[in-house]
C-alpha cells in the first residue's frame, strides 16, 4: 500500500513549546510538599518527599501532556534509576566540584542525581546556598524551572533530615538557586573559566541544521546539536555525561558528527543503556568524555568489533530502498515495485504485481530484501526474503536490499541463512539499538566460517 500522507514540516524547539502553565498545578504540590516539609520536618513527609524525588515529575508529565506533544519536543523526563546509572561514572569527581551543569534540566532529574553526591554542610540552609552556587540548570519551560528549584531544596531537607526549627522563614528559591535559569540550552551559556561538568539527557526531537553547522544538513537529531554545543561552550578540562539516542552511535549520516566529537575530546565511555524507559521506546546510550583531553584513546562507538575475516559488506553492495512513497509524482518509467507487506518472511518471490512510475535508482534481482525496522526487542533482528526476476525494480524506502556480487541466488540464500542464526541478532543487538536497521550495521554483520 503506497502512504501519501507527506510528513509534518520539521520545527525548531522555539516553535514547538509544552506550555508551562499545563505543568504549573504539579508544581504547586511540589510547592505545598516544601511548606509541609518545612513545617513538619523531613521525617514526617518521607513517603511523599521519596515520590517527589524519584520518577514522579516523568509520571506527571504523561498525564498532562499528550503523546505527541512530548514527541515533537523530544522531552522525555529521566528517571532515577537511569540518571543515578549515568552520574556514577563521576561519582567521585561530583563532590569536589565547583559547578554542575544541565543545559537542559527538564524537572531537576540529572541535577538531584548530582545533587545526592554533593557535600552536605552544618545546616540544611547552609546546604542549599553551597548548592546554589554549584549547580546550574536550564530550560526553555518556566514550570520545569521551578520544578527543579522546588525538588534540590526538597532533597537537602531528606538529607540533611533537618528539624522545623532549623527555619525560620519560607526559602526564596530563586535566590538560592540563580543559576536554574529559564533559558534555551541550545544557545550560547559559555562557561569558559574552568573546568565544569555537565550532565545532560537532550531533547530527543528532530529540527533543521544551522547554516554553520559542519557536520550535517537538513533534518538533524537536536541531541546531536546539543552535545555540539555543550562542547563549544565548555572548557578544556569539563566531564560530560550525556543519555543520547542510539542513532547518534551508529547512525551513517551521524558519522561526521560522532569525527566532530572525537576531534574536540576525549570519549572515555560508550555504553549501550537499551530502550530508555518502560514508555518511551527510543533505545538510548550513554557517553562519558572530557573536553579537550588528549590522551590517544582509541574510540569504539559501534560493538562490537568484527573478529571474523569477512562480512557481510565483502560478499554484497548493500543499500536503503529510494522509493519514498508520499514523494512518488507519477513520472518516469513504469517498473515492478517492492514494499514489505509483498514480502513474507524468509521466503523466495518470484513475481511482483505492483508497478509505480519512477525515475530514480533501480535494482536488478536476485537481491536479499530486509526490512529496516528492527527494535532491539525483536526476537530475530534481520527478517529477509529472497527477491528473484528478470527486470528491475523500485524499492521502497523501508527495506534494505542486499546485491550479491557475484549475483547468484546461492549466495543470497547463505545470507537468508545468516539472517536467521540467534548469532546475527545477539551481534546486532551489540552493534545498533535504535529501530531501524542501516546499511553500516548490515554490512558490518560477520560472515561464518561455514557459509
Amino acid at each position: 500500500m503506497i502512504d501519501s500522507k507527506a510528513p509534518t514540516k520539521t520545527r525548531t524547539l522555539e516553535e514547538v513549546v509544552l506550555h508551562p502553565e499545563t505543568f504549573a498545578p504539579y508544581v504547586d504540590h511540589l510547592a505545598t510538599l516544601l511548606v509541609a516539609t518545612v513545617r513538619d520536618g523531613a521525617d514526617a513527609r518521607k513517603a511523599e518527599l521519596a515520590s517527589a524525588l524519584d520518577g514522579q515529575p516523568g509520571q506527571q508529565l504523561r498525564k498532562l501532556y499528550t503523546i505527541s506533544d512530548l514527541r515533537d519536543t523530544g522531552t522525555y523526563f529521566t528517571g532515577s534509576a537511569l540518571a543515578n546509572r549515568l552520574v556514577t561514572a563521576l561519582a567521585n569527581h561530583l563532590p569536589g566540584a565547583d559547578r554542575v551543569v544541565d543545559p537542559a534540566c527538564g524537572a531537576g532529574d540529572l541535577l538531584v542525581a548530582c545533587a545526592r553526591h554533593l557535600p552536605l554542610q552544618a545546616t540544611v540552609a547552609e546546604t542549599l546556598k553551597d548548592w546554589g552556587e554549584r549547580l546550574t540548570g536550564f530550560d526553555i519551560n518556566s514550570a520545569f524551572v521551578d520544578a527543579t528549584r522546588y525538588r534540590l531544596a526538597l532533597l537537602a531537607f531528606e538529607r540533611t533530615k533537618s528539624s522545623p526549627r532549623e527555619i525560620r522563614k519560607t526559602l526564596p528559591l530563586e535566590k538560592i538557586f540563580p543559576n536554574i535559569q529559564l533559558r534555551s540550552g541550545i544557545k550560547e551559556w559559555e562557561l569558559v573559566s574552568a573546568p565544569a561538568v555537565i550532565v545532560v539527557n537532550p531533547p530527543f526531537s528532530y529540527g533543521l541544521a544551522e547554516k554553520s553547522c559542519t557536520w550535517a544538513q537538513g533534518r538533524i537529531s537536536q541531541a546531536a546539536t546539543f552535545m555540539d554545543n555543550c562542547l563549544s561552550n565548555s572548557a578544556r578540562g569539563t566531564r560530560i555525561l550525556a543519555i543520547l539516542p542510539d542513532v547518534l552511535r551508529t547512525g551513517s549520516r551521524y558519522a561526521k558528527w560522532r569525527q566532530m566529537i572525537t576531534a574536540k575530546a576525549t570519549v572515555h565511555s560508550v555504553e549501550i543503556a537499551g530502550q530508555f524507559d518502560e514508555l518511551t521506546e527510543i533505545s538510548v546510550f550513554l557517553l562519558e568524555l572530557e573536553v579537550g583531553a588528549d590522551t590517544g584513546v582509541t574510540t569504539r562507538w559501534a560493538h562490537p568489533t568484527n573478529t571474523t575475516v569477512r562480512t557481510v559488506k565483502d560478499l554484497f553492495d548493500v543499500h536503503v530502498g529510494p522509493v519514498v512513497p508520499f514523494r512518488l509524482n507519477h513520472k518516469g518509467r513504469w517498473c515492478t515495485y517492492i514494499h514489505s507487506e509483498q514480502l513474507p518472511p524468509w521466503a523466495t518471490v518470484r513475481k511482483i504485481d505492483q508497478h509505480v512510475r519512477f525515475a530514480g535508482t533501480t535494482y536488478m534481482p536476485p537481491f536479499v530484501a530486509i526490512r529496516r525496522t528492527s527494535k532491539a526487542d525483536y526476537q530475530v533482528r534481520c527478517i529477509g526474503t529472497l527477491v528473484t526476476g528478470s527486470l528491475p525494480m523500485a524499492v521502497e524506502n523501508h527495506l534494505l536490499i542486499a546485491l550479491p556480487k557475484d549475483k547468484k541466488v546461492g549466495t543470497c540464500k547463505k545470507l537468508l541463512e545468516v539472517l536467521k542464526r540467534d548469532t546475527t541478532s545477539a551481534w546486532m543487538n551489540e552493534r545498533i539499538r535504535c529501530r531501524h536497521l542501516t546499511v553500516g550495521s548490515v554490512g558490518d554483520l560477520p560472515w561464518p566460517e561455514d557459509q
